[in-house]
């Protein structure tokens, strides 16, 4: 039995694999079914997406057990745990570490395994799972390989973005950007105030649109680059940077914790995955991280210790550089509130939990966390903040485009030209027929022009010029004109639900391994397209499927201002979770 794996940057039709016999084919990147189904005829055999080997969840909570591996080994002063910190940065190659093996112990012991280029997966298959591996292409010298692809990503991503990864790379601990950045006294009444770490646009939104709900609460908003500042907020609202606060880069604790380090792997190398991991190198950056981390600990320790912060809310405690915060305010005793700028966060399936309070924006939140991901129930709290902003209701004919919410597939694994190919042909000859546009709505994180040189590439000539681009913030102006919406499965759909808006979402690319199509399905969220064939029969489904408020009512519950005081002022009151909700065995 010959079985190939192909490459994320490779494609069926481009190298010497094309022209040979296979039995299995696996897609090691996420293309989606339609891709993989696409392919079988050029193989003559089955392709399947490599992520179809999760049946259940026993990989991810695989993943979670060695997350918890190292904890309490690596431990600061200010108790603080750097594996914990740390570790979780690496988390998808982990899961692609625990799907190989899982690969690799259903093979039949005569199946002959070759992947079409080398890299992450075949050297993972042979140091964990002892599989031999044949590769077509063979390594690249690192040094050229790490630039060229560290090049690649740099060009999909807008100007902005670029500056800010230059910064965190070689910048992370604030040795250069603090002497750019002058403190100013954000708070001069020193009135108790809520803290609220961003590292990104949709953190601080969020922040400010909780904000929004208590008025009458000083909040700051410290944030860690450019990508988390406001043009505009709440009057209640100020900023500050955090490479302001910066000073110490604590390399007094340094040595002791890379000593602490040096045993640490010494353990790690009695478990295969986690040898694995540092035998591919991808634990080489956990010193420079210890490094930066400790800076940027110390930068958030003046913050604390020079404002008057009362409390911390936290919208993404899976980001180290806003989590710190939390961890801190914590061991002092301070209020800690959680919550997550999109939908679901699916990483609270692998990691722990360390606030007071998890702010859920719906009952679909809440049943997502509780059941899903055991997050203890009494800790989870329905609390959305304010409403997006409303669109006027328009008339039909004011519904005038069809939106695809693009996102940054590549981040994640994803083949995005297939993901176009899938998608835009299908929309243009719709949106030709019943006299619509089709409106692509990028990402903060997508490049215009490569993802316009990736529509040219998936439709034609005649298509092509009728297509428009939109990169602004999501607003009531383009939901007043959206017929409807598709997305993958993006936090979007949710947004469409609230805006009145319907949206398909494409349950083939539903490869993800964390649920979200799952429990979109579960609460009405989106209608769903089970391959790119059904796009033409978007009209008669939305004839079909008219919108029900219950759903939206289950997604988007906004906190009374009187209770978000109380969670922010620490009086905790035990959550009331629904009886529907049970914890997943």
């Amino acid at each position: 039995m010959r079985i190939l794996l192909l490459h994320a940057e490779d494609t069926p039709v481009a190298g010497p694999w094309a022209s040979q016999h296979w039995d299995l084919v696996y897609d090691l990147a996420r293309g989606g079914w339609a891709a993989c189904e696409r392919w079988s005829g050029i193989f003559h055999c089955p392709v399947r997406p490599i992520d179809s080997l999760r049946n259940d969840d026993s990989q991810l909570r695989k993943v979670r057990e060695l997350l918890q591996f190292g904890l309490g080994q690596l431990v600061d002063r200010e108790g603080l745990d750097w594996w914990e910190l740390t570790a979780l940065l690496v988390h998808y190659p982990l899961e692609r570490l625990v799907l190989l093996r899982k690969m690799a112990s259903d093979l039949p012991p005569e199946a002959e395994v070759w992947v079409s280029r080398a890299g992450f997966e075949a050297a993972a298959l042979q140091l964990s799972a002892g599989v031999r591996v044949h590769v077509f292409a063979p390594a690249e010298r690192s040094s050229h390989k790490g630039l060229r692809h560290y090049m690649g990503r740099l060009k999909r991503l807008p100007a902005s973005q670029v500056l800010q990864i230059l910064g965190d790379k070689f910048d992370a601990g604030y040795r250069v950007r603090r002497h750019f950045h002058r403190r100013t006294r954000p708070n001069r009444r020193q009135k108790p105030t809520v803290l609220v770490p961003s590292s990104y646009i949709n953190m601080s939104l969020t922040g400010a649109a909780y904000a929004e709900v208590a008025p009458e609460t000083d909040f700051l908003l410290v944030s860690t680059r450019s990508s988390g500042r406001l043009r505009e907020t709440p009057h209640n609202v100020t900023q500050a940077w955090l490479a302001s606060y910066a000073g110490d880069s604590g390399a007094s604790e340094l040595a002791d914790i890379l000593q602490r380090w040096v045993r640490l792997k010494t353990e790690i190398a009695s478990v295969p995955e986690l040898a694995a991991l540092g035998q591919l190198g991808l634990m080489d950056d956990f010193v420079k991280w210890f490094e930066n981390g400790l800076a940027i600990r110390n930068a958030w320790l003046e913050v604390l210790k020079s404002e008057p912060v009362q409390a911390v809310l936290c919208c993404d405690d899976s980001n180290p550089h806003t989590h710190i915060p939390l961890l801190l305010a914590r061991q002092r005793g301070l209020p800690t509130v959680a919550c997550h700028h999109g939908a679901l966060d699916g990483r609270h399936l692998i990691k722990k939990n360390h606030a007071d309070v998890i702010l859920a924006k719906g009952r679909m939140e809440q049943d997502y966390l509780v059941r899903a991901c055991r997050v203890d129930e009494s800790v989870v709290e329905i609390g959305a903040p304010s409403l997006p902003e409303a669109s006027e209701a328009g008339t039909p004919e004011d519904r005038d485009w069809i939106v695809f919410f693009s996102e940054p597939y590549d981040m994640t694994g994803g083949r995005a030209e297939e993901i176009y190919r899938d998608i835009l042909p299908g929309l243009v000859r719709l949106a030709q027929s019943v006299g619509k546009r089709v409106v692509v709505k990028l990402h903060p994180a997508e490049n215009l022009p490569d993802r316009q040189n990736l529509a040219r590439r998936v439709l034609g000539p005649e298509q092509w010029g009728t297509v428009e681009w939109f990169t602004g913030r999501l607003g009531p102006e383009l939901m007043r004109r959206t017929w409807f919406g598709i997305t993958v499965q993006s936090s979007v759909a949710v947004e469409c639900v609230i805006h009145g808006v319907p949206c398909f979402v494409c349950e083939w690319m539903d490869l993800w391994p964390y649920g979200y199509m799952a429990q979109y399905r579960k609460f009405g969220v989106g209608i769903g397209l089970h391959a790119p064939a059904d796009i033409v029969r978007i009209p008669e489904m939305l004839a079909a499927n008219r919108l029900d408020r219950t759903v939206a009512d289950a997604c988007w519950q906004v906190i009374r201002p009187k209770r978000l005081e109380e969670i922010l002022a620490g009086r905790r009151a035990s959550a009331a979770v629904p009886e529907s909700i049970q914890r997943a065995p």
